[in-house]
């Protein structure tokens, strides 16, 4: 085991761009959208900027981040935090606005979102509990179609 650290360079903008766009397109197909959260309006405002062209650009960067990122670690398996620290209290996002919601939901959880985005396999587990009794967890991260391989690693995990 040795530690490694991503480049997320261009891959990370281009999650951003999928991510307000995805919610601004689930925002729009809600039927009475004053029931809309502020901050979750908010998100889908960031969003509209981001047309289909430029979120297929998103589409296809995050993809090619994630065909070469294992080989450019040299690592077959990443394992990483799921957040910065403890999980946020209840209630911390509310009353913020959309930039604010997103930025806050960043600097907690920086570690899962661009695998997805990248169609990378990953799976996040708990890792005991911090003095306070508050959960923990990790992320086990595998290269791409090697799902059931990395299943086999968190029941492993899972065991210990």
């Amino acid at each position: 085991m040795f530690e490694v650290k991503p480049a997320y360079g261009l891959a990370a903008k281009a999650l951003t761009v999928r991510y307000l766009a995805g919610i601004r397109q689930a925002a729009s197909e809600v039927d009475d959208r004053t029931l809309l959260q502020r901050n979750t309006a908010g998100i889908a405002r960031l969003g509209r900027p981001f047309g289909a062209r430029t979120v297929a650009w998103a589409t296809r960067t995050g993809h090619a981040w994630g065909e070469c990122v294992h080989d450019l670690l040299g690592v077959d398996v990443l394992l990483t935090p799921v957040m910065t620290g403890v999980a946020a209290p209840i209630g911390e996002f509310d009353g913020r606005n959309g930039l604010s919601t997103v930025l806050a939901m960043n600097a907690y959880y920086p570690y899962t979102a661009q695998w997805n985005h990248a169609g990378i396999p990953a799976v996040s587990m708990p890792a005991g509990t911090d003095a306070a009794g508050r959960p923990l967890a990790v992320q086990f991260i595998g290269r791409r179609h090697s799902d059931v391989d990395l299943m086999a690693l968190a029941a492993q995990f899972e065991r210990m």
